[in-house]
């Protein structure tokens, strides 16, 4: 399954996203049923956001992304948590929202 996010592609297991949201389960059946191409795309979605999504649904962990290039310890910068916070609220995540909390 490839969801897109920001024109940039993420696999994802199909069963995994429809089981964490009601919206992802909704869109999919709906298209699925008229095409084969098993895509969606999240234009109001950063990259960022779906990489923090992603994390969150396969470690159930709200932890910010490792930057290879930087010594600094990794730490969430401004907006980061609202942005997945209200990513889980427009998609119908109550456990991400719960997990940003």
């Amino acid at each position: 399954l490839l969801v897109s996010a920001d024109a940039v592609p993420f696999h994802v297991h199909r069963d995994l996203l429809c089981e964490c949201s009601e919206f992802f389960r909704a869109g999919f059946e709906r298209s699925f049923k008229k095409a084969s191409d098993k895509t969606m795309t999240l234009n109001d979605t950063s990259q960022y956001t779906m990489q923090l999504f992603i994390q969150w649904m396969y470690s159930d962990k709200v932890v910010p992304i490792v930057d290879t290039e930087s010594s600094e310890p990794p730490t969430f910068r401004e907006n980061e948590l609202l942005d997945l916070y209200i990513f889980g609220d427009r998609y119908g995540i109550p456990a991400l929202r719960e997990a940003v909390m």
